[in-house]
């Protein structure tokens, strides 16, 4: 190979990092003037005493004196991080599994196939910030999307709190009914990126690995456990991780709430205590997580 050919080589990847800084450029912006200030006053409020005065906050440096009263004295915090646990173990299965199934059925050749993945990704679309705010002024959207007191109905236009009433069962059957209908409809609400994700996974698996199987005899099922799920491992790991801080992140999250709701009480330090714990707690969780699965199934599906 030539000197010549390698200059130009050189200089055509020279060419695409220039494009992708170009291309994050504007994200990086965003953040050092609009987020990376806010973060630091953040992180320094959970370690100080914060009150509000005339001339704006007045601060004084306590140390660690706001996170041992959140994990010592806060028992709100410790009951709402128990019951965000406990929905997160149920909900990141379920929401990775489900989120599979449908990708690998929308990613099979049928007619309005690009219909049905454009149902699959609408709740991604509305929950976006000026869809969202139209949908919570509307009383049949907001049943729609299972949030408020509206929860109870899932869809305007159908009761399925009179509905099971009519059957003659009594409140205390109703109520876990509703509440695991209403569990299964925010489940498929929030697999929209994943099942995007997994479909880019399993449109880039390429198409003479199938071939060769089926010329030596594999089944679906086969091809499915030792050549989908390991040609797709970095995408599912890259979906895990989507999906712990999309669940822990969600404003219906206990904690997240918790700490809004102190914010707007004015008390600055103990919720930036919370908010901090509860971040430093979900980066310990997604990088066991993906330690786990990188070690145990992609050195599996390596060997």
């Amino acid at each position: 190979m030539s000197k010549k050919h390698i200059n130009r080589r050189l200089s055509f990847h020279q060419m695409k990092s220039m494009y992708g800084r170009l291309f994050i450029l504007p994200w990086v912006i965003g953040f050092v003037l609009f987020f990376f200030i806010p973060l630091l006053q953040s992180i320094y409020y959970s370690f100080a005493d914060v009150k509000v005065g005339f001339n704006g906050f007045d601060t004084t440096f306590v140390g660690l004196t706001n996170y041992k009263y959140v994990w010592t004295n806060s028992l709100p915090f410790r009951n709402n991080l128990k019951e965000s646990l406990v929905e997160f173990a149920y909900s990141l299965p379920i929401i990775v599994v489900l989120s599979l199934i449908l990708a690998v059925i929308l990613n099979q050749k049928f007619r309005g196939r690009l219909v049905a993945r454009s149902i699959f990704f609408l709740p991604v679309i509305i929950a976006t910030g000026v869809v969202i705010q139209i949908m919570n002024q509307d009383i049949l959207a907001s049943q729609l999307r299972g949030g408020g007191e509206s929860n109870a109905y899932l869809y305007g236009s159908v009761n399925f709190i009179s509905m099971l009433e009519s059957l003659g069962l009594p409140q205390q059957t109703v109520d876990p009914i509703i509440g695991y209908l209403q569990g299964i409809f925010n489940l498929v609400w929030g697999c929209g990126v994943q099942i995007i994700l997994f479909l880019a996974g399993l449109q880039s698996v390429p198409d003479y690995l199938y071939e060769v199987s089926e010329v030596e005899g594999a089944t679906a099922w086969e091809n499915f456990w030792f050549i989908t799920l390991p040609m797709i491992s970095n995408i599912t790991i890259l979906v895990i991780i989507y999906t712990v801080i999309d669940l822990f992140t969600n404003p219906d999250n206990k904690i997240m709430q918790q700490g809004y709701t102190m914010m707007q009480k004015q008390n600055y330090n103990r919720s930036s205590a919370i908010l901090w714990s509860f971040f430093i707690l979900v980066g310990l969780i997604a990088a066991v997580l993906m330690t786990v699965i990188s070690r145990k199934f992609q050195k599996k599906w390596g060997d």
